[in-house]
């Protein structure tokens, strides 16, 4: 038989309602949850993870000279475990606009690889023109520098205001910088000669912001060109107190055989452990060979490259805990248009149609095979903040 509802029983609803309400609330606490779901980002939220740093993948792929990686080719770098990205981010007119905000050229990437659960690592450089990477040299061009380099930080970074206006996206804020790309190869120092002295001041105006910005932000201190006089540069930088500023070195360990390029990585460690850096993690940054007519770092078939490159990872992997390697990258994703030729440069582990050549199996199967890498140690210099 119904009946009407009566105040007592309105108010007995109401009751059950936020008791109902109360318990959600009380098991998402105790489960750890948010009822806002899992990808959502609070400032706390933000901070607590960023203070249990993640793994990196023990593999990666390189940009070549742009970031153009459609959302295909970010699923299939995290679908053959070599999940991290090393790509270009600059503080040039080429990506700023005048207000000094302007993102359109990153959050793109920056959101469609948290997405697919990638990890980016951004080489930080200075361009004066596409063409030209010119380091700082006035106390203006050192503030500037200064400046965009902490806002990158303050945006992609632990905390960074891209994850609170995104906080629908997964969580994967930027936690690694590589501060400049190959500093003692003129190309790449402005045409002028490279000076490691120099570098080092760069290096430690990078590392301030990105600091200030994200203290718990990890600095790769720039891929060096091995072959031209690295070891003799990455001393120089090292020397004077420069090892605190970096808590991981980057080289390009480019040869003409394996061997060669693992006897790079051995000559580099000794140096870091000779000049105070032995908790620095050495990251081989650039690695490759390319399908193209004789010449430096060619090799005749697809073939023989997937070879080179399975043996080079085989090679770091057995190496991995005493040389202190951080991950292998692998150069480059996808082969591109040689302008002074007209043809394919052969660098690619994709062809320039995106299919993939026999070295993006090789490599993928060496990264599923690898255990994820440990964040770099934190280095500390006299006078950081506490």
């Amino acid at each position: 038989m119904s009946r009407g509802f009566t105040l007592a029983d309105t108010v007995r609803f109401l009751a059950l309602l936020i008791l109902t309400a109360a318990g959600a609330l009380l098991a998402f606490v105790l489960l750890g949850q948010d009822p806002r779901g899992s990808s959502a980002v609070t400032d706390g939220e933000a901070g607590a993870r960023a203070a249990r740093p993640p793994e990196l993948p023990a593999h990666a792929v390189a940009a070549w000279e742009n970031n153009r990686i459609s959302t295909g080719g970010l699923d299939l770098l995290r679908a053959g475990g070599a999940s991290l990205y090393r790509l270009n981010m600059v503080t040039s007119w080429v990506d700023w606009d005048g207000d000094g905000r302007t993102t359109r050229h990153y959050d793109r990437i920056v959101r469609e690889a948290a997405i697919r659960d990638v990890t980016l690592l951004p080489v930080l450089m200075r361009l004066r023109t596409i063409q030209n990477p010119e380091p700082p040299r006035t106390p203006a061009e050192y503030a500037q520098w200064r400046a965009r380099v902490g806002f990158f930080a303050s945006r992609y970074g632990a905390e960074g205001e891209f994850w609170r206006e995104h906080p629908e996206l997964p969580y994967r804020p930027i936690r690694v910088w590589e501060v400049w790309n190959e500093p003692n190869y003129r190309p790449f120092w402005g045409g002028r000669r490279p000076d490691p002295v120099e570098y080092r001041r760069v290096l430690a105006t990078g590392r301030a912001a990105l600091r200030a910005a994200d203290p718990q932000a990890r600095i790769v201190a720039a891929g060096l060109a091995w072959r031209h006089d690295g070891g003799r540069y990455l001393s120089s930088v090292l020397r004077g107190g420069g090892a605190c500023l970096l808590d991981a070195a980057a080289i390009h360990p480019y040869a003409n055989s394996v061997s060669q390029s693992v006897g790079y990585l051995e000559r580099a460690r000794a140096i870091l452990d000779r000049h105070g850096a032995g908790e620095a993690q050495l990251w081989p940054t650039e690695v490759g060979w390319r399908v193209a007519r004789p010449g430096r770092f060619a090799v005749p078939t697809e073939a023989e490259q997937a070879r080179r490159l399975g043996r080079f990872a085989t090679a770091a992997e057995s190496r991995r805990e005493r040389l202190r390697l951080g991950p292998l990258v692998a150069f480059a994703l996808r082969d591109k248009i040689d302008p002074a030729t007209d043809r394919f440069d052969g660098w690619g582990l994709l062809r320039l149609d995106g299919t993939p050549r026999p070295a993006w199996s090789a490599w993928s199967a060496a990264a599923r095979a690898s255990a994820p890498v440990a964040l770099p140690s934190r280095a500390t210099c006299p006078g950081d903040p506490a």
